[in-house]
């Protein structure tokens, strides 16, 4: 008796019974651009019952995801504000950055700017 008690207590104590590794935040989904002439993916974390209802949601876009900590901590910040009734529920949509983040986040460049910015947007 004196075993099987010790060895319960060592499955609960295990780091294996305290985690649940299926817990995912957010799924990744690949988009085909036409414009930049590759796949893109985009990270979207839907709030709780989002797909057990017909609800609209507004949308939470967060640049520069691929900063996984940084949109973890994001995505976490929206479901804990919006179970506490401070926010209502949100679609949060992480953009990483592409190959060339000076492309992807400003203006094509004109002037001056062509010399500093050679592959502005």
């Amino acid at each position: 008796m004196r075993k099987r008690t010790l060895f319960l207590l060592f499955l609960l104590a295990s780091p294996a019974a305290a985690q649940d590794s299926t817990i995912t935040l957010w799924t990744r989904e690949v988009v085909n651009s036409a414009k930049l002439r590759e796949q893109r993916s985009i990270y979207v974390a839907t709030p709780d019952g989002y797909r057990a209802g017909n609800n609209r949601y507004g949308v939470l876009v967060i640049l520069d995801a691929e900063d996984r900590p940084q949109f973890n901590l994001a995505v976490a910040n929206v479901a804990f504000l919006a179970s506490r009734g401070a926010i209502p529920g949100l679609i949060v949509v992480g953009i990483p950055n592409g190959k060339d983040r000076t492309h992807d986040l400003t203006p094509a460049a004109n002037g001056a700017n062509t010399k500093n910015f050679p592959t502005a947007g």
